[in-house]
């Protein structure tokens, strides 16, 4: 999982504090699915969400979202990347 996290830290704007929330829920829970309250972070609703989506994107975590509900966040296993290989956004073009 240290591969996961070193893969949020690269990611921009609050995608690490999101990332590190999440894992701590996940850790809490024993599972690898959270609930995740946006409204609980000490920074702007919008920039939790931006965090989120940059997580996903990336294919750390996969989301499902509901109007008027927390998204339901699940964390994707992640493999290293091969040498010489790019980082979480390395497929991107």
């Amino acid at each position: 999982m240290t591969s996961w996290l070193l893969l949020a830290m690269a990611l921009p704007g609050r995608a690490c504090a999101v990332a590190v929330h999440i894992w701590h829920l996940a850790g809490m829970k024993k599972s690898p699915t959270v609930r995740l309250r946006l409204s609980l972070f000490p920074f702007q609703r919008d920039a939790a969400r931006r965090g989120l989506a940059e997580l996903e994107a990336a294919g750390l975590v996969s989301v499902v979202r509901h109007v008027g509900r927390a998204p339901i966040v699940t964390l994707q296993d992640v493999r290293p990347p091969p040498e010489g290989g790019g980082g979480a956004r390395g497929a991107r073009a």
